[in-house]
């Protein structure tokens, strides 16, 4: 089964991650640029950081080679802007 894993570079995502990997699902990683501060640069200290991003990035490496973990762009405004 294919499974998205929501990855933060902690504890608890790597070892859920892990943990589907061993019951043998298929596991994509995902990091989620969630904040940013007031001139776009990424967050230096607190959750979220690019030592954050990499801490996850190692982890999916170490899992599988199917494992991947990515950072996408922060989601902002409304749903219905994205409609045509």
């Amino acid at each position: 089964m294919k499974t998205l894993v929501a990855m933060s570079g902690g504890v608890d995502s790597s070892v859920a991650a892990a943990l589907m990997v061993e019951a043998g699902h298929d596991v994509i990683g995902a990091t989620l640029k969630l904040w940013q501060g007031p001139n776009g640069e990424a967050p230096t200290a607190g959750c979220c950081t690019v030592s954050d991003a990499e801490d996850a990035r190692r982890v999916a490496a170490q899992l599988a080679s199917r494992t991947t973990c990515s950072t996408t762009p922060t989601i902002s405004g409304p749903a219905s802007s994205t409609r045509s």
